[in-house]
């Protein structure tokens, strides 16, 4: 009963929980289809229009240049052992070392380090009940780091000190100065001078109002935004493996839903009206944005692993669904028929080698072969290829433990498929494959005359030429986008042809159309593309976390929330004195939350088009 109940949970996706009223979707459609069968076609970029981009900084590029205070930090033995100490939480190590450091030295990333050290050390002693240590090494820090107490640290030592007193201990701490300005009631939130946007309201949220930490992924789609805890740690769905909340475009909490499996993978157009996730045991749902399970299909049989899978989208429609295995896209209707299936050409300098089959045989054995698998005269190698796919799917041992001929019906099998094809089959009982990737680095050809003979020299290396998709998306017309390793952007129409590609040098983490335009996204830079044309750079290393809209997007760092138009210009900024937990419009305006305190901004842009049109129909 059980494993009844949990193959339930998991063909719905959310053990019961789809809203707050728990209705389970009588649309859901669950996928048996294997498109796996269906042979992708390695599309070629030669004949298509080519469009070289600035190239994209690498990630790790610029993370060095950013650190070379560390690096130099590192090079001297006295802050190395600091940073090595820190790095292995030996916290008392850490502070046992400052005197090591003069005053002056302590500043920047080793001062920032030893702050951290107490600030362990000091929450350690307080979640023991034990405010005396604490406050021994608040007074540390208050005498060794001076120039690095803020007054929130400052408030802290006081609270302490009236912990103490509260509980009737004796002691010889002195309280803090606190300036009298950080006491007041003060506008915690600002808005940059120039942008017309107006801090309407302000004041301090009660706390079963305050934001849900756990919920730290924020998107847009065309009917409201999604929040979503992929860890599965809001304390309101417990036994949740995730969680997501959906609020309308007036900022009201519609939906939310504590789901069974976990977010491995997740994509959301800020165009469509819901969301594709993948969980880390290969389970693909997709999801309308009233939190229903409207389509699941196991990845699992068609024998990928969960990291070969690097994408999963649904259409702004939501009646097309897209996952990626390696270098190869499929897109399937909501029943799980293939629309188009594709696989991306090796990576630029290596061929695609298929070593063939010694095996041959005479008229008849290829007719016995052709009836094992179940085809006849005429016939061509994309059936017999489809046609061995299926099959090995079914007859593969793994998938037959129980049966003692398993093994001898593959041989068959693969026999079968070599002779009707000339080429080694994929499985054998040493599962070694027979398809490879060569890298030719040197080629030439050498005479000897005084022998009459000349012969070609090849330096070559094998290894994964395979160019994986590590970015995709559908559009609204039926195609998509898919974004490879070495940094290529192929479109792709609604029959799964290339159109165009782009090269950015750098592999997208993420590919979204929004029309009129085209983003594409590094880990250091977004590209931002009209009509093919190259219309903005907008370098976005270090500066928060992106959430597209259909009018524009966000850039939300720690304590500063940045807005950009469609084009990317910058309309303005708003900062707050502490972190930024939550952002939502609502009609009146933008709500920025902290973890204690609300701010409503006017003015700010509506995150989509027609919204008031909408709103007025409403």
């Amino acid at each position: 009963m059980a494993g009844i109940i949990t193959g339930l949970k998991r063909l719905l996706g959310i053990g019961g929980k789809i809203d707050q009223k728990g209705a389970l979707s009588s649309t859901l459609v669950r996928s048996d289809h294997s498109p796996k069968g269906d042979n992708p076609k390695e599309i070629t970029l030669s004949g298509i229009p080519y469009i070289p981009l600035p190239p994209s900084p690498h990630t790790w590029e610029l993370r060095r240049e950013q650190s070379q205070d560390l690096y130099r930090a590192y090079s001297d033995p006295r802050k190395r052992t600091i940073f090595e100490a820190y790095r292995k939480k030996q916290y008392n190590k850490v502070i046992g070392l400052i005197d090591s450091v003069p005053l002056s030295e302590r500043s920047g990333e080793i001062g920032h380090t030893f702050l951290k050290a107490y600030g362990n050390l000091i929450q350690n002693w307080r979640t023991r009940d034990k405010p005396a240590l604490a406050l021994k090494w608040s007074t540390q820090m208050m005498e060794n780091l001076p120039h690095l107490i803020t007054d929130s640290d400052r408030r802290r030592h006081n609270k302490l000190i009236t912990e103490l007193e509260s509980a009737g201990a004796k002691h010889r701490f002195t309280k803090a100065d606190v300036p009298k300005s950080s006491k007041k009631k003060e506008q915690r939130f600002s808005v940059s001078e120039g942008s017309g946007w107006t801090l309407n309201e302000y004041g301090s949220i009660v706390k079963a109002a305050k934001p849900d930490p756990s919920f730290d992924t924020i998107h847009s789609t065309a009917n409201g935004v999604l929040y979503f805890d992929t860890r599965g740690r809001s304390a309101r769905f417990p036994d949740a493996n995730s969680a997501v909340q959906f609020r309308d475009q007036m900022g009201q909490t519609v939906a939310e839903s504590g789901l069974a499996h976990d977010i491995y993978r997740l994509s959301v157009s800020p165009i469509g009206g819901g969301f594709a996730a993948l969980s880390s045991d290969c389970g693909l749902y997709v999801y309308n944005d009233r939190l229903v399970a409207i389509f699941f299909r196991d990845l699992r049989d068609i024998g990928t692993k969960r990291n070969y899978i690097r994408c999963v989208d649904v259409s702004p429609g939501s009646d097309r669904i897209l996952y990626t295995v390696v270098d190869q896209a499929w897109c399937v209707d909501r029943r799980g028929r293939t629309c188009w299936a594709v696989k991306l050409p090796p990576k630029e300098g290596w061929q695609k080698v298929v070593e063939r089959s010694d095996t041959f045989g005479t008229s008849d054995e290829v007719t016995q072969a052709l009836n094992l698998i179940g085809l006849s005269f005429p016939f061509c190698a994309a059936d017999v290829k489809k046609r061995y796919r299926e099959l090995a799917i079914r007859w593969h041992p793994d998938k037959n433990p129980d049966d003692p001929l398993a093994h001898e019906r593959m041989q068959k099998l693969n026999i079968a498929y070599e002779l009707l094809t000339g080429e080694k089959a994929n499985y054998e009982g040493t599962k070694r494959e027979r398809v490879y990737y060569k890298h030719v680095m040197q080629q030439e050809r050498i005479e000897v005359p005084e022998a009459g003979v000349a012969f070609d020299l090849e330096m070559s290396m094998i290894g994964p030429g395979e160019d994986w998709i590590y970015s995709a998306s559908l559009s609204d017309n039926g195609g998509g986008f898919l974004g490879s390793y070495s940094g290529k952007i192929v479109e792709i129409n609604a029959m799964g042809e290339p159109i165009q590609f782009f090269d950015i040098g750098c592999t997208p983490e993420k590919v979204i159309e929004i029309h009129p335009y085209l983003y594409v996204l590094t880990g250091t830079r977004l590209y931002i593309l009209e009509n093919g044309n190259l219309l903005r750079l907008v370098d976005i290393f270090g500066q928060g976390d992106l959430i597209f809209t259909q009018t524009g997007f966000i850039l939300v760092a720690s304590k500063t929330l940045r807005w950009f138009n469609a084009n990317g210009d910058l309309i303005g900024e708003i900062n707050a004195d502490d972190p930024i937990r939550r952002v939502y419009p609502t009609r009146e305006g933008l709500v920025v939350e902290t973890r204690q305190h609300r701010a409503l901004i006017e003015g700010v842009p509506s995150w989509w088009r027609l919204v008031e049109r909408e709103n007025t129909h409403n």
